[in-house]
């Protein structure tokens, strides 16, 4: 178990590594199911063609999306440890509060 409050960058990191082969590669394993059949033009001809184009399709909106969720996730998890560390230096009293420094200004 994690003991620092600052949330892992790893999550996002990944997805992105992956968004990334599915965005370049797709196109790439497209291009070489529709080569193989009769006709290499648009649009395929076999249902593997078809399969293909769809799962690659799917795949990358998926991605697309669970980094949208993951960085609404880690988004929400940074904000939370800095308010926690706020609150932690507010408690610690290391922050001044405003009326401490409006009273050390009029003392002065």
């Amino acid at each position: 178990m994690r003991t620092s409050s600052t949330p892992s960058l790893k999550k996002p990191f990944a997805m992105l590594i992956l968004m990334t082969i599915g965005v370049l590669g797709g196109p790439v394993v497209i291009g070489a199911v529709l080569a193989g059949g009769a006709d290499p033009r648009w649009p395929p001809d076999r249902p593997v063609e078809w399969w293909t184009f769809f799962i690659v399709v799917a795949v990358v909106v998926g991605l697309m999306a669970g980094s949208i969720v993951l960085s609404l996730i880690e988004r929400n998890r940074f904000h939370a440890a800095y308010l926690q560390s706020r609150q932690n230096q507010i408690d610690n009293h290391i922050i001044v509060s405003d009326d401490r420094v409006g009273s050390e200004a009029r003392d002065r």
